[in-house]
């Protein structure tokens, strides 16, 4: 009679066992997998310690100016010009 309690108890300890895994690995795709397969879908930036997706912005957003302006490409120089080692300012692509 011992054996056959044993032989119960122990699987319902494994089923329990097997459910909690299952819900573990679920509850890890939903708050972690699945949000950032989506953000990364969208060409957008995952921040995984705050689980946030984030729009990258173009500089020039901010700074009003240009790609490949006349302020840009002086400052590009003035910059290399402070890094030993440093030649001349490479040609600012276009997008």
């Amino acid at each position: 009679m011992n054996a056959v309690r044993w032989i119960n108890r122990s699987k319902y300890i494994l089923l329990v066992l097997f459910a909690f895994g299952c819900a573990a690995a679920w509850g890890y795709q939903y708050l972690y997998a699945w949000p950032k397969a989506r953000c990364e879908g969208a060409k957008q930036w995952w921040y995984g310690p705050e689980r946030a997706c984030g729009t990258p912005v173009d500089i020039t957003t901010f700074t009003g100016r240009p790609r490949g302006s006349k302020e840009e490409t002086e400052a590009l120089k003035a910059a290399l010009a402070k890094v030993p080692g440093e030649g001349a300012a490479p040609a600012p692509k276009a997008p």
